[in-house]
């Protein structure tokens, strides 16, 4: 009974242990493999052609709810990135919003940022789905309206999609 609680608490303490400590120091070492940094420094279809596939088209799902202070500086730093603007798709789904958020989206029209207005407040959940079963992308990106992303994000997110291996 005691080798079995000695198996048992060693067993443990060492998925603990890889963890919190294994794991990240593997994938430091790239001992896990390595990620194709080039592509973000470089994100042209040419670049993503060498790793051996193309830029995967993006669906950019906000929800958002009275986010008149922020969702301009939100879709400036979305339309800013990095990654090849045909192939992303923002949509801003308007959680019953009574302030000037759906005003502002509308002036984004012209740079691929699609408004999916709902009435009445229906929670976040609610608004992510609506945008989904819109969505022509074939990755779903996830983001707050009040998060801004650095200029890179959206191309570290994909890279590994892009690698047909």
């Amino acid at each position: 009974m005691h080798l079995l609680a000695a198996v048992l608490f060693w067993t443990c303490l060492s998925v603990v242990a890889w963890v919190y400590f294994g794991y990240p120091l593997a994938l430091k070492c790239g001992l896990l493999g390595r990620p194709n940094r080039s592509l973000c420094a470089n994100p042209s279809e040419g670049a993503a052609q060498r790793a051996g596939g193309s830029w995967p088209e993006l669906s950019v799902i906000i929800p958002a709810h009275n986010e008149e202070a922020g969702i301009e500086a939100k879709l400036r730093n979305l339309l800013d990135s990095d990654y090849p603007r045909d192939k992303i798709e923002t949509l801003v789904g308007s959680d019953g919003s009574s302030d000037r958020t759906q005003e502002i989206v509308e002036r984004f029209r012209e740079d691929a940022v699609g408004l999916l207005s709902f009435p009445q407040h229906r929670g976040k959940s609610a608004i992510q789905n609506g945008l989904v079963d819109i969505a022509s992308g074939s990755i779903l990106v996830f983001t707050d309206a009040d998060c801004l992303l650095p200029r890179d994000a959206l191309c570290r997110l994909i890279r590994h999609f892009v690698d047909s291996r």
